[in-house]
């Protein structure tokens, strides 16, 4: 939308470049967009605060998944638009009349760069919440050998026949 608004000043004439390019679907893809992009900070933050909790060791960096992100971004973008130009039997050339597919390729690398910024805080976050919620961990107790266990049982065995302490109320003199 973007690449159009910077391609296509002009809201009249932007509005029929868009029905003309098939752009119908608009809302929709809106929607799922939203969609996707809080799927992924969610997950992100889960899986940086289960870091650092060490419940596991992080496989990428978020430079390197920025890069992929960029890549797919644009690889969608490019599919989307001839796509969408096949779908209104527009053709191709006309993407690079306004210079709308150069726009939108520069505006889909600005994006991921702004999502990797959002991510990398979201994951900060996440990490700050998880280290204020650790619980110092206490050092483990040194296992009881079987031996101290028998010594218990024996003991408990020993006592079993002797009446114990009396339950009754007091007597009454």
């Amino acid at each position: 939308m973007l690449a159009y608004a910077v391609a296509e000043p002009d809201g009249h004439q932007r509005a029929s470049l868009l029905h003309d390019t098939g752009h119908a679907y608009w809302h929709a893809a809106i929607a799922a967009a939203v969609v996707a992009g809080s799927f992924s900070l969610v997950s992100h933050a889960v899986a940086q605060f289960r870091e650092a909790r060490g419940y596991r060791r992080s496989a990428e960096t978020i430079g390197r998944a920025g890069v992929r992100l960029a890549v797919f971004q644009v690889a969608v973008y490019a599919i989307m638009e001839f796509a969408e130009r096949a779908a209104a039997h527009e053709p191709v050339a006309r993407l690079f009349a306004h210079h709308i597919f150069v726009i939108g390729v520069a505006l889909q690398v600005l994006v991921a760069a702004t999502l990797v910024q959002l991510l990398r805080l979201v994951g900060r976050a996440a990490v700050a919440v998880a280290k204020r919620l650790a619980v110092p961990r206490l050092p483990r107790r040194a296992p009881q050998t079987r031996y101290l266990a028998i010594a218990y049982v024996g003991r408990y065995l020993a006592t079993w026949d002797r009446p114990g302490p009396s339950r009754a109320p007091p007597a009454l003199v």
